[in-house]
């Protein structure tokens, strides 16, 4: 239990630190969002109403408490630039929730392809018996793991896309409108995304299983006449798995954050996109919640991947026990 309290203390003041960093790093870059907001028809007396209107005339420790009240309860502010009617801003939940669903998707649908690829890629390639197979999923994934999710995705777009017309480029289908067609287009951001990451993942499941292969308890089972696939199943993809779950952790969270480019490549409206064009227009309560997000999300991702590492290797808890 000593672990998992560890654990769980150190990811709510890691959250906690965050918050303070993200919140108070958008007081201090230059620029003045009002004046951004007002454009031409800035006057002092209406940035000073304005000002007064979004709280930005209080100190920054009471904004930052109202602030993370307000993100307790999940109230994350005004935008600046999107708005609900003519005087009325839109709310950041509001807005993010609608874009939010499709980045997760996104991140789903890449993160089981690279399960799938990686983990097929990695078994097989680790029990290859030919040099020339050898060599040629080492080139392979070598290559894959060489090419930027961006320039795939520009690959993509231009074979599947313009020659096979597979999909329509930048015609990007909401689930409101087709299930089908949504998860149809996501695919192959989807795979971009994977590509790179499922090499990785076969190379280092392939390494650990090649290492725990020439281990004693591997030759045991085969004097004991365990047939290989037996011993694949039941023994070395068991304990292979245990480095390879830190790796995935990794994975899984530059799959989470990582979806901006890939997201401006197939013009899919999520919270990349959203993300790019609230730095552009200085909207920084969008652009601090996004961040809060995208670190929430990967910090959260690492305490289980570390729960999950001390479910399945004991020997993690003894030693912090």
């Amino acid at each position: 239990m000593k672990y998992f309290a560890k654990k769980t203390l150190t990811l709510i003041i890691t959250l906690f630190m965050i918050s303070i960093a993200t919140f108070f790093v958008f007081q201090i870059i230059p620029g003045d969002a009002v004046a951004n907001m007002l454009g031409t028809e800035a006057t002092p007396e209406r940035e000073e109403a304005l000002r007064q209107q979004l709280g930005l005339d209080k100190p920054i420790p009471v904004r930052y408490a109202a602030w993370i009240k307000g993100v307790a309860h999940g109230d994350f502010g005004r935008s600046y630039r999107y708005a609900e009617n003519m005087n009325e801003m839109m709310s950041v939940s509001r807005l993010i929730g609608d874009k939010l669903p499709v980045t997760l998707t996104l991140a789903v649908l890449s993160l089981i392809m690279t399960v799938i690829l990686g983990f097929f890629i990695g078994i097989v390639w680790a029990g290859c018996k030919s040099r020339t197979l050898d060599a040629v999923f080492g080139i392979i994934t070598q290559g894959a793991m060489a090419v930027p999710s961006f320039f795939l995705g520009i690959l993509i777009i231009f074979f599947f896309g313009i020659i096979l017309r597979m999909f329509t480029p930048g015609q990007y289908v909401s689930y409101h409108d087709s299930v089908a067609g949504f998860f149809g287009y996501l695919i192959f951001p989807a795979f971009a995304m994977a590509v790179p990451k499922s090499a990785m993942a076969a190379r280092f499941l392939r390494n650990a299983i090649l290492e725990q292969g020439g281990l004693d308890y591997v030759r045991t089972a085969k004097s004991k006449g365990c047939t290989d696939r037996r011993i694949m199943w039941r023994h070395i993809l068991r304990n292979a798995i245990i480095p390879v779950i830190t790796f995935m952790g990794t994975v899984i969270a530059e799959i989470v954050a990582g979806s901006i480019v890939v997201e401006q490549v197939f013009s899919v409206p999520g919270i990349g996109r959203l993300l790019v064009s609230s730095i552009s227009t200085r909207d920084f309560p969008v652009v601090q919640t996004l961040i809060l997000y995208i670190a929430v999300a990967v910090m959260v991702v690492y305490y289980i991947v570390d729960i999950v590492y001390g479910i399945v290797d004991p020997r993690m808890r003894s030693n912090e026990d």
